[in-house]
This record gives C-alpha cells, sequence and structure tokens, in this order.
C-alpha cells in the first residue's frame, strides 16, 4: 500500500502538471514529450480546472480506499517526513483524509526540490529553454522567482510545515508532545533538510539514465538529451578519473554511487538527530 500511495502522489503530481501548463503553447516540442501527451495545443479553460477537480477527488477519495486496505491488509497509513514517522488511525476517515493531504503535500515539496536543482543544472548548462521553462511552469509563480530563492525554498517550506503542524498533530495524539521552542526549531530544521535527502533518487537516477542513453540509442526526444547534458554537469568534477576504458566510461556510475554513499550518510546522522531530539 505504500507503493500505491507514492504512485497516487505521482498521478496528482501530473495532474497538477497538466493545469498549469493546459492552454498553453507547447513548451517542448516533438513527439513522445511528456507535455506533448498532456494537453493539446489549446484547451478551454473548463478543461484546465477539469485537471485541478481531478486532483481534488483523487486527494478525497483515495481515503475510502486506504480504509479498506486497512482492514483487509491489517494495514496502518504511515507518512513519513525524512527521519519522522507518523502513524494515522484507519478507523477515523477525517484522519485519512489528513493523511492524505499531508502525504501529497510531502511529495509536492520533494517535487519541487527536485524540479529547482534541475532548473539550476539546465543554467549551469546555458540551457533556458525546453525542459527547464517545463519545470518552471510545474512550479508556478515559484518558477519566475530568482534561481537563489528557488533552490532553499522547499527546505524553508518542509521547516515551516513541521513548526505550524506541531501543535494539530499532537492534539490528535499522532504526535506523543509539544516540544519546548528550541526543540521545535531543531525539528523544524531537520523536517526540512530532509526534503533535500531525497535528491539522491533524482541525481543518481539522471546519471544512471546518461550511462545507458550512451550506449543504447531511445530515440530523438528532448527528454534524452535533457538528461544527457544533466548528467554531464554532475560528472564534470569527476572528468579526470581514469575510469575510461576504450569506450567504456564509468564515471556516471562512480558519481551516482558516490552520491548515493554521500546522501547515505546525511540520513544516518539526521535520524540520530532526531533520536536525540526526543521523538
Amino acid at each position: 500500500m505504500a507503493l500505491v500511495d507514492q504512485l497516487l502522489n505521482l498521478i496528482g503530481l501530473v495532474l497538477l502538471l497538466a493545469w498549469r501548463t493546459a492552454g498553453r503553447p507547447a513548451t517542448v516540442r516533438g513527439a513522445g514529450t511528456l507535455l506533448s501527451n498532456l494537453k493539446p495545443a489549446e484547451s478551454r479553460p473548463t478543461k484546465r480546472w477539469g485537471y485541478l477537480l481531478a486532483l481534488a477527488g483523487v486527494l478525497v477519495a483515495r481515503p475510502i480506499l486506504y480504509s479498506v486496505a486497512a482492514v483487509g491488509l491489517n494495514w496502518t497509513p504511515m507518512l513519513g517526513l525524512g527521519p519522522a514517522a507518523l502513524a494515522f488511525r484507519a478507523d477515523d476517515p477525517g484522519r485519512l483524509l489528513l493523511h492524505s493531504l499531508l502525504s501529497f503535500g510531502w511529495a509536492w515539496l520533494i517535487a519541487q526540490a527536485w524540479a529547482t536543482v534541475l532548473i539550476a543544472l539546465s543554467a549551469l548548462e546555458r540551457e533556458p529553454e525546453g525542459w527547464s521553462r517545463l519545470l518552471r511552469e510545474f512550479l508556478g509563480w515559484l518558477g519566475r522567482t530568482p534561481i537563489w530563492f528557488q533552490l532553499p525554498f522547499p527546505l524553508l517550506a518542509g521547516a515551516a510545515a513541521w513548526a505550524a503542524l506541531t501543535l494539530p498533530l499532537t492534539s490528535l495524539g499522532i504526535l506523543p508532545r509539544v516540544p519546548a521552542m528550541p526543540e521545535l526549531l531543531a525539528q523544524a530544521a531537520v523536517v526540512g533538510v530532509s526534503v533535500w535527502l531525497s535528491l539522491k533518487w533524482l541525481l543518481a537516477g539522471v546519471l544512471l539514465l546518461r550511462l545507458v542513453n550512451t550506449y543504447i540509442y531511445f530515440g530523438n526526444a528532448p527528454i534524452w538529451d535533457f538528461i544527457h547534458r544533466t548528467g554531464g554537469t554532475l560528472i564534470r568534477p569527476l572528468f579526470w578519473l581514469p575510469v575510461r576504458f576504450g569506450k567504456l566510461d564509468f564515471t556516471p556510475l562512480i558519481a551516482a554511487a558516490a552520491i548515493w554513499a554521500i546522501w547515505l550518510g546525511f540520513e544516518t546522522g539526521l535520524a540520530r538527530a532526531f533520536a536525540r531530539l526526543n521523538l
């Protein structure tokens, strides 16, 4: 069910992207692109708002699915916010709805962090158009701000959300107690940093896809050119490594392994820090 929860969050993010981009000229041209599959060249406003209604329907309807699954599978809905794990009673529709909203909100913050990092990497390649513009449209107003504001925003938003939700979650019995202000601020900082820990999946995934695309031709879709350029930016500091043997280049693989190891080290440190904060 945890996988189903993540898939429903992904569907919600796609609906959010469709809502933001519907009715606008195609940003990324060419067959097989995500935007070309999401919408036609022109769309009526009523159809555009239909995506937002569909998103609301997913968020409101999935607690019904969770209540049935909780009984049949003896499953407890959980929400992982980095080192914090929150459990929600499956016999309370209101709490299941809260879980649905918070789960999507956390996925949205992670998606924002991913989008801002990809935009920053695209800027290093001096490629402001194409997929970077699509990512800016997904971010909405945030995508129109300077990159120095975009990058820390998911971290700050996650920290602020934790600080704001601590009292309501404590009153519902989901959190054990309201911490003192210094402890609350420390917890909020740890949760905010945890938003960035999901980047190990993005960066390692881009590097592995670049490695595969180097030796296997998947067509001329713009997404593959974007992945190749972005992965090239990530491995640029490692070009000096003697890991090229003929036509084989293991630099992306080594970079992915290094990113994964560094991020796991951060996760371990944050988990220990959170444990010391009595939660």
